[in-house]
């Protein structure tokens, strides 16, 4: 039970670290205009207008994209460590 909690809360760290990295480049697929931009992946969150460097956040995207990271983080987990054998130590 324990083990299952410490792999949640590192999911939700790796989660959170890999959102905010994909937020640094921008979304290759979603592009609005020549000077609004959006980034993040794979909910564009963050929109930046060029010439005024102006930056909103849909901070629902935000928290969804955190979740996915996290859900997907967690099942690579578990299955890293479901299926690496036992070492005994003697």
């Amino acid at each position: 039970m324990a083990s299952r909690i410490v792999t949640g809360i590192i999911a939700v760290l790796i989660g959170l670290l890999l959102t905010l990295g994909t937020g640094i480049f921008p979304t290759p697929f979603a592009r609005i205009q020549i000077d609004v931009v959006l980034y993040g992946a794979p909910l564009a969150y963050s929109t930046r207008i060029i010439p005024i460097k102006l930056v909103a956040f849909d901070w629902s995207k935000l928290v969804l994209d955190v979740v996915f990271w996290a859900i997907i983080i967690y099942l690579i987990m578990e299955v890293i460590l479901r299926v690496s054998p036992k070492k005994n130590i003697e």
